[in-house]
């Protein structure tokens, strides 16, 4: 069975005064559908860079070397089986697997959001202050799919903000991000993760309450067998994940 992600001898440099550092040096890893991943390291250990590295999401000029396979949904080629073979034959899957260490920016503009999401640590740094919280779960939508109308658009981010265990979706949609609690901030970046229903999410250390950290676990169950998840953690949430009674995902 194909893995949903897997890295092979994964590595980013980064130009210094100094010279290349290696913040990440021969990562390798898998993760199935359906599976969760934590990476537990201190702060400074090359966590984010990782990160970063698989959303496409470097600094300028970094180098990366080694391979990223993302594994996509597959998709049936049926015309061109019914055209030799008849009508009736259902359609052979076509891979969509895509190395995330070559790929261009316009192809990033396809996969980010809409295969790979990541979860930012920061929440406040992330959404924008002047815009409601429903119009930016709206908005990374509709980068993916321009053509749903605004009705349509609305239902899908209300329905990604009750996935995300936001209180009363309706009313929060129409607020800014400073009327939100810190939790509930965090809970609408994982809302606008969700929503354009990606296969692999990235949580770059979710160190907010410990309900909001027992949200994530109800999170990922309720994602199904289909998407997987990657946890970055420091030693200290980790030490949570393990003592609490909700336990690992």
């Amino acid at each position: 069975m194909n893995e949903l992600l897997e890295i092979r001898r994964l590595t980013v440099e980064l130009p210094t005064t100094q010279g290349w550092v290696r913040p990440v040096n021969e990562v390798s890893l898998q993760i199935g559908a359906g599976e969760c991943l934590g990476l537990v390291g201190e702060s400074g250990s090359g966590k984010t860079m990782l990160s970063l590295a698989l959303m496409g999401l470097l600094p300028v000029g970094a180098r990366v070397h080694g391979d990223a396979w993302l594994e996509g949904e597959a998709t049936a080629d049926n015309e061109k089986i019914q055209n030799q073979d008849g009508p009736g034959r259902v359609g052979a899957a076509t891979s969509t697997r895509k190395n995330l260490t070559a790929l261009t920016e316009a192809e990033w503009r396809v996969v980010r959001g809409q295969q790979i999401a990541m979860i930012f640590q920061e929440p406040m740094t992330s959404l924008n202050p002047v815009m409601r919280v429903g119009e930016q779960v709206e908005e990374a939508i509709s980068a993916h799919k321009p053509k749903r109308s605004k009705a349509m658009l609305r239902e899908r981010a209300i329905a990604a903000m009750r996935q995300a265990a936001l209180s009363e979706p309706e009313r929060r949609a129409q607020q800014y991000p400073h009327q939100l609690s810190g939790g509930l901030r965090q809970r609408a970046m994982i809302a606008m993760a969700l929503a354009s229903g990606p296969r692999l999410l990235i949580a770059d250390e979710p160190r907010s309450t410990s309900r909001c950290k027992k949200e994530f676990c109800n999170c990922c169950k309720n994602c199904g067998a289909n998407c997987g998840w990657v946890f970055f953690l420091s030693p200290m949430i980790w030490e949570w994940w393990r003592k609490s009674r909700t336990g690992w995902p």
